[in-house]
């Protein structure tokens, strides 16, 4: 790669880029984000999926829309969603642990 740019411009070709990305893929427009937010001080039981079906029936055919983990993510930033706790897959384990051996597993 380094060598093309040196044919290509010479010495000058060589010295240091910046590595920042020309484009940002996961950005939004502030016209979008307006709206999500909107949508969810109108319906604030509704989740992504609900917002992002609203959007697509509301939206012109052929208009940009969000996905639903995009949505999501602005709901997140916007301090309108919490993260959910993760939990355990097999419950409680510490309860478990602190109530002893079953009956019978001895």
């Amino acid at each position: 790669m380094w060598n093309k740019r040196f044919k290509e411009k010479g010495v000058a070709g060589l010295v240091d880029r910046s590595r920042r990305p020309i484009t940002f893929g996961l950005a939004v427009d502030a016209a979008m984000v307006t709206k999500i937010v909107a949508l969810k001080h109108k319906h604030p039981r509704w989740g992504a999926k609900k917002l992002w079906a609203l959007l697509l029936r509301d939206s012109a055919d052929g208009a940009a829309r969000p996905s639903i983990s995009t949505i999501n993510r602005v709901l997140y930033h916007s301090g309108l969603v919490k993260k959910r706790g993760g939990g355990t897959a097999g419950g409680d384990r510490t309860a478990r642990a602190a109530r002893g051996p079953r009956r019978g597993s001895q």
